[in-house]
């Protein structure tokens, strides 16, 4: 579960970072009709708020936490991909960002259960709404009763333009869903889990204003399937 924990934090931050307050060339309007993706200086900072959720969905009473990511550095070149931009939070999470010719966002990501450490980007379709499909594990590893099949894939979507309000304001937002779905053996027994993740980015700022996820975990040789998730916001932040 952890696994998949720390996957979608990791896509919470991966829109982080294509605004910039000054040095930037600026559009009226973007694709969509939206504001146009503009990139962040290094030390751009976002403060987002978070709380989990039960399987009803209603917030779980004292899981409130506050996230700063912290561009830290632009123009990188990662995987293949030039003008990189790397970001890290104050909780230790850390992703590098692509912006597409296209408009679309891109994540770099390995995954932990990899024992080779392979890497791969991610493409957010925001823009283009090409759904996008992408395997990131699909081994064989050692396990406490032998050998077993470990699993994990993402299909991502983009869904279109709305208004998303939250702390920090409110903004032309560009709305996409991922599905990861991974099969993770662990203490001798195989758990499937989905994680469902949707995401509203802000252009203006270059960042996630919302990201909310539910998890459905299910172990099939025990009857019992789990339901959790969670809930961020943007509150604050500072363009440089």
């Amino acid at each position: 579960m952890k696994s998949i924990k720390t996957f979608t934090l990791a896509l919470a931050v991966c829109a982080a970072g294509f605004a910039s307050l000054a040095g930037c060339k600026n559009n009226s309007t973007g694709p969509d009709g939206t504001d146009p993706l503009t990139k962040p200086g290094t030390g751009t900072t976002y403060t987002t708020t978070a709380y989990e959720t039960d399987s009803t969905g209603a917030k779980v009473p004292g899981s409130d936490s506050v996230t700063v990511t912290t561009v830290k550095a632009t123009g990188l070149t990662v995987g293949g991909k030039s003008d990189v931009t790397f970001l890290t939070s104050d909780q230790g999470d850390s992703t590098y960002i692509h912006y597409e010719s296209n408009g679309d966002v891109s994540l770099w990501y390995g995954n932990a259960l990899d024992p080779t450490g392979t890497h791969k980007w991610i493409i957010l379709p925001f823009i283009s709404k090409t759904q996008q499909s992408v395997k990131l594990l699909d081994t064989i590893i050692a396990g406490p009763t032998g050998p077993a099949a470990a699993s994990m894939s993402i299909v991502t979507n983009g869904t279109g333009a709305e208004s998303l309000t939250t702390g920090a304001g409110t903004f032309n937002a560009l709305k996409g869903t991922m599905v990861i779905t991974a099969t993770i053996p662990f203490a001798g027994l195989t758990t499937f889990i989905t994680a469902t993740q949707t995401v509203w980015f802000v252009p203006k700022i270059g960042y996630v204003g919302k990201n909310q996820t539910q998890v459905v975990s299910n172990v099939p040789s025990i009857p019992l399937t789990t339901t959790s998730g969670s809930v961020e916001t943007l509150t604050a932040y500072s363009l440089k």
